[in-house]
């Protein structure tokens, strides 16, 4: 009851705030409708996607060892991230295709166990501990899957828009993403990638090994991701409609 006051409370606030509010910037569709119930002036969307251009077809698959299907998680693994259920597959994935490598730009961050060794060991998990952005953007098309994994542990998580999504699908990879709103669009409405509940090590499992098994499919599904990064996923057009929202306001103040 304590809990349900807060809420309500803050929920007043915000639409108390709201009506002196002339603008509000929501960086999903998703994220938008949540606040319908908001009495703003205007909404805008502004998508939180990469700067750097579509990556050149050429570097696209150009792995160190073609005989490996190499993963690519960008960022440090967590559990909110799926990062439990992500290494309970990989040890699945070995059993059946010894051939996937799990690469991982961030190191661990939370875990409550420590590295598996065995997955190390056995070449099955390569991780970086400290990485630079561009770093990651230029190894990116040298693996073959992207992994986006969140939890829907909170709205914060359920209502997430990975920017390493659109990294991915830059880099011409096919993403194995959660299913959750706005992952889940985009993968569907492009064709880019597989959706899995994150929560089911075995879904994940799954995933990985129909990608890993099928260079065609990857092959497709990673050209469909590059295609709508080109088309649909400009950093420079969303930020042109974001100015244009706000020049207005600022020309009327």
């Amino acid at each position: 009851a304590i809990q349900r006051s807060a809420q309500n409370a803050i929920r007043g606030l915000m639409k108390i705030l709201a009506r002196h509010t002339d603008l509000i910037v929501h960086v999903s569709r998703e994220r938008d409708g949540v606040y319908q119930w908001l009495p703003v002036k205007q909404k805008t969307i502004y998508m939180l996607y990469p700067e750097h251009p579509t990556v050149d077809a050429g570097v696209i698959g150009a792995a160190s060892d073609p005989d490996r299907v190499f993963l690519a998680h960008a960022g440090a693994v967590r559990p909110s991230y799926a990062g439990i259920e992500l290494l309970q597959a990989m040890t699945r994935v070995q059993d059946r295709i010894p051939k996937c490598t799990l690469r991982v730009w961030g190191g661990f961050a939370g875990m409550p166990t420590s590295r598996p060794k065995g997955l190390i060991e056995c070449g099955a998990l390569v991780i970086k501990d400290s990485v630079s952005r561009e770093e990651v953007l230029a190894e990116l098309p040298s693996c073959d899957i992207g992994l986006s994994l969140v939890l829907p542990i909170d709205k914060t998580h359920v209502y997430a828009q990975p920017r390493k999504l659109y990294e991915y699908m830059a880099a011409g990879l096919p993403v194995i993403g959660s299913d959750v709103p706005t992952i889940r669009r985009v993968i569907e409405e492009h064709q880019c990638g597989v959706v899995v509940d994150a929560r089911d090590p075995d879904a994940i499992t799954d995933a990985i090994i129909r990608l890993a098994q099928d260079p065609q499919l990857r092959k497709t599904l990673g050209a469909n991701g590059r295609r709508a990064i080109g088309v649909h996923f400009n950093s420079s057009v969303e930020s042109t409609r974001l100015i244009a929202a706000i020049l207005p306001l600022l020309n009327r103040a």
